[in-house]
């Protein structure tokens, strides 16, 4: 059965309440509590409002796009604005395991689950070298000047991509 959880950077959450989405995710309506299964757990292993591109080649990835977003032979990446790695390599998460019941999964490739009802997470832990947690489940960390030039990249592409807080990313360039 799959693992699901939720980062966050409060240690003290006891009972997680369904609230909106911020943004039109799969077609979900309604308050939800979301999860994010096991595999998919470093696209969010930085801090909340960093914004960051996650990458990954799937079955449908073509070989020039593999070529493209994965030279250096890593199939995994998450790609980050130069500015936010201090606050990378300093911060302290907290992540939270919930149980299976009652989530449902909404979105296979992003890892999405959400719950209509509140849910009380089974445990909760401390988590800190985000950089080492991130490298320790298989992906490359990028920083880059500015993400606008790979989402644009990434949106025609192949590849099985997550934009996460673009609006905190730097202007368009």
């Amino acid at each position: 059965m799959t693992r699901l959880f939720h980062v966050s950077e409060q240690p003290d959450i006891r009972m997680f309440e369904p609230r909106a989405s911020l943004s039109d995710h799969g077609g979900v309506t309604g308050d939800a509590v979301w999860a994010i299964d096991y595999d998919h757990l470093p696209h969010y292993l930085t801090p909340r409002e960093c914004p960051r591109i996650t990458l990954r080649s799937g079955p449908d990835t073509t070989a020039e796009d593999k070529k493209k977003f994965f030279k250096d032979g890593h199939e995994r990446v998450i790609a980050v604005e130069m500015e936010w790695y201090e606050r990378l390599k300093s911060a302290q998460l907290y992540l939270y395991e919930f149980p299976h019941e009652p989530f449902t999964l909404v979105d296979a490739i992003a890892g999405y689950f959400i719950s209509p009802q509140p849910v009380e997470p089974k445990s909760v832990k401390t988590i800190s070298n985000l950089i080492e947690r991130i490298v320790e489940h298989g992906y490359k960390l990028r920083l880059l000047p500015n993400l606008w030039p790979l989402r644009e990249a990434a949106i025609v592409s192949t590849v099985q991509y997550s934009i996460i807080r673009i609006r905190n990313a730097k202007p368009k360039p």
